[in-house]
């Protein structure tokens, strides 16, 4: 159920206050530049248009989305309207207690707009705070999203090198919304091989949530599900070794335990969006009673009607564990 929390939103109050906002970020853009400039080297910027997109992305990162209005950004078509679709009846139904999502589809939706694909990858990251939000008001105990993968490395040095900044600034932005709905972050995958500057910003998130007590949002970053069960064999093998646990009594709470989502309900309902239909290395063990839905919305338009709909199919499917209908 909505709670007053959830109705409320951090934006400007009104056109002036977003123009002394834009009047007062010109040291924000500069550093954003310069830091572009480390990224990528010497830029060279083909057209005003995307002079103006990569200021659009300096400026967003630095304040919001909630100045796009004053930076006259143009609707693009592949964003749909709101459905306005009818939630009472899902909210009166059996809602999924954990959510996973393959956050797909981000570089081709920019590039579908003619735009490059980081501008993808920056619009799916502010979705991920539209969709926590609404998942936290609609009760859900849990929600693990991929964002990063153990095979992501392989893409460009450029796309890379912008991925791993991107969560730094997201993070300290994400951090009052995060604590106005109670919601507890953590990061799950191999975080050694992440850069400092990343390291450091989730530390700081997930100490700043520890102690919150609604919503967990896990956020899986140089994860793969083939590492985290090789981890999670040799941390059982060496438990052996030690004598601390006997080969019998090994069994399916034993691996729980030793997963990275240790404490975490069962998957309930697995989305993939932008239309691919296969795992592609996430939660392998944790999905092996969950309900798979795949939908050909890109990530960065898949808003709060879209996990409405998939919610709704989910209450839709017949959930009988191996068992027959009685």
């Amino acid at each position: 159920m909505y709670s007053k929390n959830c109705s409320e939103k951090n934006q400007f109050k009104n056109e002036d206050n977003a123009c002394w906002a834009l009047q007062n970020t010109s040291n924000k853009v500069n550093n954003c530049g310069e830091k572009l400039h480390f990224f990528f080297g010497k830029i060279t910027f083909t057209s005003v248009l995307n002079t103006l997109l990569w200021y659009n992305l300096c400026i967003r990162l630095s304040f919001g989305k909630d100045v796009d209005t004053m930076l006259l950004r143009k609707k693009s078509k592949s964003e749909k309207p709101s459905t306005s679709f009818d939630k009472e009846p899902l909210l009166k139904g059996q809602v999924p207690r954990h959510i996973a999502i393959i956050l797909d589809g981000n570089g081709r939706w920019a590039q579908h707009q003619g735009k490059p694909r980081i501008f993808g990858h920056q619009e799916g990251m502010f979705n991920v705070e539209h969709i926590a939000e609404v998942g936290s008001c609609l009760g859900i105990e849990a929600m693990t999203l991929y964002a990063f993968s153990t095979e992501n490395w392989k893409r460009t040095a450029d796309e890379v090198a912008f991925l791993m900044k991107l969560p730094v600034r997201f993070f300290d932005r994400f951090a009052p919304t995060l604590m106005r709905l109670n919601i507890k972050t953590e990061v799950m995958g191999n975080k050694s091989e992440l850069p400092e500057e990343l390291q450091d910003a989730i530390s700081r998130i997930e100490m700043m949530t520890a102690k919150n007590t609604g919503m967990k949002l896990m956020i899986a970053l140089n994860y793969g599900s083939q590492d985290e069960i090789i981890g999670m064999v040799k941390a059982i093998a060496n438990r052996v070794a030690k004598g601390e646990l006997l080969v019998e009594q090994i069994n399916s709470e034993t691996i729980d335990a030793h997963l990275l989502t240790d404490g975490l309900p069962p998957v309930d309902l697995l989305i993939r969006t932008s239309g691919e239909q296969r795992i592609s290395n996430f939660l392998l063990w944790q999905i092996a009673y969950a309900e798979l839905y795949f939908t050909d919305t890109a990530w960065p338009d898949f808003k709060e009607d879209a996990l409405y709909e998939a919610i709704a199919e989910f209450q839709r499917r017949d959930r009988r564990f191996g068992d027959v209908k009685k």
